[in-house]
C-alpha cells in the first residue's frame, strides 16, 4: 500500500524541476492572482472597520501594524511576476503564509473571545486561535507539499508555544467557561479514545483548552489539508511520468487515511500525559 505523503519529490532534479514548473503553471498562478485580488479587496475594509470601531486606540493600532507588514509582503510579492513559477515565487509564498497567519492572529488576540457558549465556543476555535487562517492560507497561498509541511507543523509549534497559552487564559476567565472547554476536552477525548482515563482525573480548563486547541491546529489545521493536497500532488506527479508508482484508489485513501487514527490518538495522549500520570 502507498503511504501517505510519499513522493514528495523526484529524484531526478531535472524531472523535479520540470514537474514543479508544470505543477506552479497549472495550479498555483490562478490561485495567486485569485488570492491576490481579495487580499487587495478585503485589507482596505479591514482596516477601515477596525478604525471606526477602536479609533487610533490599542486595537485600532495593531490592525494599522497588521495593514502595514501585509502591504509591505504584497509590494516585495511583485516579484512574483518576474519568476512566477521559481524559488523567489516558493520564499514569497512562504513569507506571505506566515505574515497572514501571524497578522490575523494578533489582530484576533487583541479582541478576546471568552468562551461561554457552544457558539462562543467555535467563535474561539476558528477566529481566535488561527485555525481559519491556517486553511485560508493553505488554500489561497498554495506550495508544494514539501514546503507545505514544513510550514505547517513550524506554524502549529510555534503557536502552541507563543500564542495558544495566553489565548486560553483569556477564554477560561468566565466562571462559565471552564465547562464548556471541559465539554469539548470530553468530545474530544471521546472520539479519540473512546472516553478513556476520564475516571482517573479530568485535566484544569486551562490545560483542556490548550489541548483542545493544538489538537484542532494538528488535525484540521494541517493533517485534513496537508493530506489533500498530497492527493492532488501525488496523481499529478503520476500522471506527469506514468507507470512509476502505485495510483491511488478509494480503498487506497481509505487505509490511509485509517492510519491516521493511532497518529491521532498518540498526540493527543501525548498532550494530556500529565493529566493521567
Amino acid at each position: 500500500m502507498i503511504m501517505p505523503f510519499t513522493l514528495l519529490w523526484w529524484p531526478n532534479p531535472a524531472v523535479e524541476a520540470a514537474f514543479a514548473r508544470r505543477f506552479a503553471a497549472k495550479y498555483f498562478e490562478s490561485a495567486d492572482l485569485l488570492f491576490r485580488t481579495v487580499r487587495a479587496s478585503v485589507i482596505p475594509v479591514f482596516l477601515c472597520v477596525r478604525l471606526w470601531q477602536h479609533g487610533l486606540g490599542k486595537h485600532g493600532l495593531h490592525a494599522l501594524c497588521c495593514v502595514a507588514l501585509a502591504a509591505v509582503v504584497e509590494w516585495l510579492g511583485f516579484g512574483w511576476q518576474r519568476d512566477r513559477l521559481g524559488r523567489k515565487r516558493t520564499t514569497m509564498a512562504i513569507v506571505t503564509r506566515i505574515v497572514l497567519l501571524f497578522s490575523q492572529v494578533v489582530d484576533a488576540a487583541s479582541l478576546p473571545i471568552v468562551v461561554q457558549t457552544p457558539l462562543s465556543m467555535l467563535r474561539f476555535l476558528f477566529m481566535q486561535t488561527g485555525l481559519l487562517p491556517m486553511l485560508l492560507s493553505t488554500i489561497g497561498v498554495p506550495l508544494l507539499v514539501k514546503h507545505h509541511l514544513v510550514v505547517s507543523f513550524a506554524s502549529v509549534v510555534a503557536m502552541r508555544v507563543f500564542m495558544v497559552g495566553n489565548m486560553c487564559a483569556v477564554a477560561v476567565s468566565a466562571a462559565e467557561s471552564g465547562p464548556m472547554v471541559i465539554i469539548s476536552w470530553r468530545i474530544v477525548n471521546a472520539i479519540l479514545t473512546g472516553g478513556a482515563f476520564e475516571d482517573k482525573a479530568l485535566p484544569a480548563p486551562y490545560d483542556a483548552c490548550r489541548s483542545v486547541v493544538t489538537m484542532s491546529h494538528f488535525v484540521l489545521g494541517m493533517l485534513v489539508p496537508s493530506y489533500v493536497m498530497w492527493t492532488v500532488e501525488y496523481e499529478n506527479r503520476m500522471r506527469f511520468v506514468e507507470g512509476r508508482r502505485e495510483a491511488l484508489t478509494d480503498v487506497t485513501m481509505g487505509r490511509q487515511m485509517l492510519l491516521f487514527v493511532p497518529v491521532m490518538v498518540i498526540v493527543w495522549l501525548l498532550m494530556n500525559i500529565r493529566v493521567w500520570m
